[in-house]
């Protein structure tokens, strides 16, 4: 049952790696005192950074593939200001 959920979440795009990573990342990174509903945004929005951007920093940086939950818990973890790096970075590559 598991094994299906998770090959239907790759087929849809999602890694499940690295949505776990991404989450404890921003749960960890989280600033207290917020309305809960702020902190569920953090934390699915740390997830899908997390997802999206953690293969392209594994490739621009050229880590190795094993590092993709520490990458995906970095990235979570770094939120959209580590997004903003990463794409200065990237522009700065071209």
């Amino acid at each position: 049952m598991l094994k299906q959920i998770q090959e239907f979440l790759e087929l849809i795009g999602l890694n499940v790696t690295l949505l776990i990573g991404g989450a404890i990342g921003a749960l960890v990174g989280m600033k207290k005192g917020q309305p809960w509903y702020i902190q569920a945004f953090t934390v699915f929005t740390g997830a899908f950074i997390a997802n999206y951007t953690a293969p392209v920093v594994i490739d621009l940086f050229g880590m190795n593939l094993n590092s993709v939950g520490g990458v995906g818990f970095l990235v979570g973890y770094m939120g959209k200001h580590g997004l903003e790096y990463i794409i200065e970075k990237f522009k700065a590559k071209k």
